[in-house]
């Protein structure tokens, strides 16, 4: 996603932003969901500290997200406040959505963290190595003998 600014004169500053549509859909979807109630979102419009359930699309982008993987996982069974206590308790919310992106299920992520605790992270790395691993080798043979480099 590019960002052009522009100044005018005494005017406030103006951003363009270009990308693609449904990056853009995410980032708004998840610009919503982040807050409890309406009533919030206009808050935090107005410069109002408010309660978030989780970090601003930018930052989760900025981290290594991606927005539209976030975005399909909490209409999907994940929920917001969940995001938000799995990247409170030291997730890495890039490695949280590729674990999502090669198959973990979204409504388990609060499963999950409430087994695992501050020691999910650590798990999740461990589940998309592993998925990473059979797409390359497909064959579990050949995997076991890779990692004892008999490959």
């Amino acid at each position: 996603m590019s960002t052009q600014t522009q100044t005018l004169s005494q005017e406030p500053t103006i951003v363009l932003v270009v990308g693609s549509g449904s990056g853009l859909l995410a980032y708004h979807a998840l610009e919503k969901m982040r807050f409890r109630d309406d009533c919030d979102i206009v808050l935090a419009r107005h410069g109002d500290v408010v309660d978030e359930l989780f970090p601003c699309p930018a930052d989760l982008e900025a981290q290594g997200a991606d927005l539209e993987v976030l975005h399909g996982a909490l209409v999907s069974g994940m929920t917001p406040s969940e995001l938000g206590d799995a990247i409170a308790s030291g997730v890495d919310v890039g490695v949280l959505t590729r674990a999502l992106e090669l198959g973990l299920a979204p409504e388990a992520v609060g499963e999950l963290l409430s087994t695992y605790g501050g020691d999910l992270d650590g798990h999740l790395q461990n589940y998309v190595e592993a998925k990473e691993d059979a797409r390359y080798r497909p064959d579990a043979g050949m995997r076991a003998l890779a990692r004892y480099g008999e490959d």
